[in-house]
């Protein structure tokens, strides 16, 4: 089986704009080879600065330009048989430093958040794939805890439930996550009636956020206190109903860190949290009837600061982008005990943020 992996990497100083010698080109792809275990690089996509972050569908890649101004999101096609990119088009965001780009599948509507400024913008997604007109902006407003990082609102991330009903939008400077529907009036999404905002707690700093495979729990990750909270999702009112709170770093570990990514193995037994600073996966047990989680180990992830990680549709690999270290990592999976096993290649890519894997034989 053969696998495409995309890279998106930072290209520039997200503030000046100014090259960096050791940065990255762009967003790269690579095939993967289940059988051989090795990548093999196809081609790199320049036309972005600061890909930071990526969404696919089908051969569709959409990718944010995490710039403090002028940043865009930008949609590519991408032909699996020849390892090619095609620009679609883009598209300007209003506010400072996208950072993250969800599909909103159901509703042809593209969710991207805004770090520096702190707010959210959808755009419409049109039938060839690219990017239609604007149909929501949403600004946040308020601050947290920690007087350097929460001094404003910093949009980081938005997931979907898998029920497709509610959009979550993650704040790390306001402590909240934001709830909102689709309004079929206004074909955009709208804050909930009922639960239009969850507070996770001061100085927390919410980042990135997987649901269950069964979409009953809510598993969210806090950057600036390494945490990991359980919610009990109600598909009726889009409610967050609080499970369970527990650290996703060894209890002596004392150093510097900052979480960065969360997901969930597809049988929703283990589930996996990046940490920069001690340079780990966490992998944790998961009671999948009452969404708690158990047992935890931690292991060395390959490199500096793991930004982003993925599992590979098979389950039987792991990727992640160690950023500081500039090198991606594939980490056989043991889908038994859900630890990372031996390192079946290693790839040196300058500044490497995001990683995802799709099927070669998915792709139209």
């Amino acid at each position: 089986m053969k696998t495409c992996l995309w890279v998106g990497t930072y290209t520039c100083d997200v503030e000046s704009g100014e090259r960096r010698g050791t940065d990255g080109q762009g967003i790269y792809a690579f095939e993967f080879d289940d059988e051989t275990q090795r990548a093999r690089l196809c081609s790199i996509y320049e036309g972005c600065r600061n890909p930071s972050f990526l969404a696919v569908s089908g051969n569709m890649l959409y990718a944010v330009s995490e710039m403090a101004e002028g940043g865009c999101v930008t949609a590519l096609r991408y032909d699996a048989g020849q390892g090619r990119f095609t620009y679609v088009n883009e598209m300007p965001i209003p506010g400072s430093a996208a950072c993250h780009v969800l599909i909103w599948k159901e509703k042809n509507c593209l969710v991207i958040t805004n770090y520096l400024s702190g707010s959210m913008v959808n755009h419409a997604l049109l039938p060839d794939g690219s990017i239609g007109a604007r149909n929501g902006f949403f600004q946040y407003e308020g601050r947290g805890e920690d007087p350097v990082r929460q001094e404003g609102p910093h949009a980081h991330s938005s997931i979907l439930s898998p029920d497709g009903k509610t959009l979550f939008v993650a704040d790390l400077g306001t402590d909240r996550l934001y709830h909102y529907r689709w309004d079929e009036a206004s074909q955009g999404p709208v804050p909930c009636e009922a639960c239009p905002e969850t507070y996770v707690g001061p100085g927390e700093g919410p980042r990135h956020m997987c649901f269950s495979p069964d979409g009953r729990y809510l598993y969210l990750v806090t950057e600036l206190k390494g945490n990991v909270f359980c919610y009990q999702y109600s598909s009726e009112d889009g409610h967050l109903t609080f499970v369970q709170k527990v650290p996703s770093l060894p209890a002596s570990y004392t150093g510097f860190n900052l979480a960065a990514d969360i997901h969930l193995s597809s049988d929703g037994r283990y589930l996996y949290v990046s940490e920069r600073g001690a340079d780990i996966i966490s992998v944790f047990q998961v009671d999948r009837e009452t969404g708690l989680l158990g047992t935890c180990r931690f292991q060395l992830c390959g490199g500096k600061s793991p930004r982003n990680f993925c599992l590979s549709p098979c389950g039987r690999y792991i990727v992640a982008a160690n950023q500081d270290s500039g090198n991606l990592v594939i980490f056989r999976r043991n889908a038994q005990d859900g630890l990372l096993g031996e390192v079946v290649e290693e790839i040196r890519i300058p500044s490497p943020v995001c990683a995802r894997m799709a099927d070669r034989d998915s792709l139209p």
